[in-house]
């Protein structure tokens, strides 16, 4: 009877483990069938750098990987295992020459495509570099296939990370080569795809502001030649005047892709140029004066609008004191409150409308208020 039963135990263990590997092995067969169908069905803008060392090494990469039937797919996942294959973690700088070589070359109007092609190039000729350099890389091999790669810097659950994004049909998905490296045992013997194809919404370890990022990235557009593919308009120089902004920005100490960020822009924010420096715009915001990105803003006016002179009038009125008694309190909130309620109406850039605009975006909302009373209480400083 023992026997028996043990045989039944056995075989029912068996019988479950057949069928959990039924179940499971649709799940990873749909995994690679949705990388597949999404880059295989991707539309494809082939856009090299424009600098001939980089593009010469790219185009013998490819050569050496690719067949003349390999689908974009298969094309992709061969340029993410090359990446990480034989990499080293070293902290690298390219050298001035190769920087030198970029500028006389290409002078790429961003600053974010000067870094990224001289990191993909040290890191593709030397196989050396840290997460940045196997991010520039990857994305430099990405844009030569013709698909929409960015690269995206914040953290990787609390410590500072670079990767790729994707966009294909409509979705961002992950690419994180140096993360798949890293789980392959640093030392590129054997290749995991963790990271690869990865819906973003559905990451739980990265973050970063999206926008921002893919912002600074100028499509490899040159001032010193056109016959780069994709290249498109050479825009006129950048003047001082009134600008929109398309996209969320980052707000700069100095006009630097290495300057400390104030805080972010939020999109479709009218803001005043009032010196150029490349494509970098000077301007005032939220107090603070410093600098924006102007590749990913349109110019709306010659001349300074309203909010310059609302900017000048707010300089002389203390932020969240919105009664006047010269103290942001927590009564000050409730006015703010009741303003964006309506049960308040104050003249338009009057010194109680100027006041509540905590956040100096031109509109009174429910986020004025709370910034009124964190500061009330110490957790805020709206006029440092």
């Amino acid at each position: 009877m023992k026997m028996k039963s043990m045989k039944r135990i056995l075989i029912t263990i068996l019988i479950s483990a057949l069928l959990c590997g039924s179940l499971l092995l649709p799940v990873f067969a749909w995994d690679n069938m949705t990388a597949a169908s999404l880059l295989n069905n991707a539309p494809l803008a082939p856009l090299s750098t424009g600098y001939t060392p980089l593009d010469r090494k790219v185009a013998e990469i490819f050569s050496s990987l690719f067949s003349e039937s390999a689908s974009t797919y298969e094309k992709v996942k061969l340029c993410y295992d090359y990446v990480n294959t034989g990499a080293v973690y070293q902290g690298v700088n390219p050298s001035y020459s190769i920087y030198n070589g970029i500028n006389s070359e290409c002078n790429y109007y961003a600053s974010a495509d000067t870094y990224c092609v001289a990191r993909a190039y040290s890191f593709l000729t030397t196989k050396r570099g840290t997460c940045l350099d196997f991010a520039d890389a990857f994305m430099v091999l990405m844009r030569a296939i013709g698909l929409e790669c960015y690269i995206m810097h914040g953290t990787y659950d609390y410590g500072p990370h670079y990767w790729n994004l994707m966009r294909l049909n409509g979705s961002y998905y992950i690419f994180d080569t140096e993360a798949d490296w890293a789980c392959s045992g640093r030392n590129g013997t054997s290749r995991t795809h963790y990271s690869f194809c990865l819906l973003e919404s559905a990451d739980r370890h990265r973050r970063c502001n999206r926008s921002a990022c893919i912002a600074e990235f100028g499509s490899f557009r040159c001032r010193n030649k056109t016959n780069n593919p994709g290249v498109g308009y050479q825009p006129e120089p950048y003047t001082t005047g009134q600008y929109r902004t398309n996209d969320v920005m980052n707000f700069r100490s100095s006009p630097s892709l290495t300057a400390s960020i104030h805080c972010t822009i939020p999109a479709g924010t009218t803001l005043n140029v009032t010196e150029i420096s490349e494509f970098w715009g000077k301007i005032t915001y939220n107090g603070k004066t410093g600098w924006i990105s102007l590749d990913y803003s349109t110019k709306i006016s010659d001349t300074p609008g309203a909010d310059a002179a609302k900017a000048v009038k707010t300089d002389s009125v203390l932020l969240g004191d919105v009664d006047g008694d010269g103290e942001v309190t927590s009564g000050d909130a409730r006015l703010a409150l009741r303003a964006v309620v309506g049960l308040e109406e104050y003249a338009e850039n009057g010194r109680e409308a100027l006041a509540c605009d905590a956040d100096r975006n031109q509109t009174i909302n429910a986020e004025d208020a709370r910034l009124i009373l964190r500061a009330a209480v110490g957790m805020e400083s709206l006029n440092a």
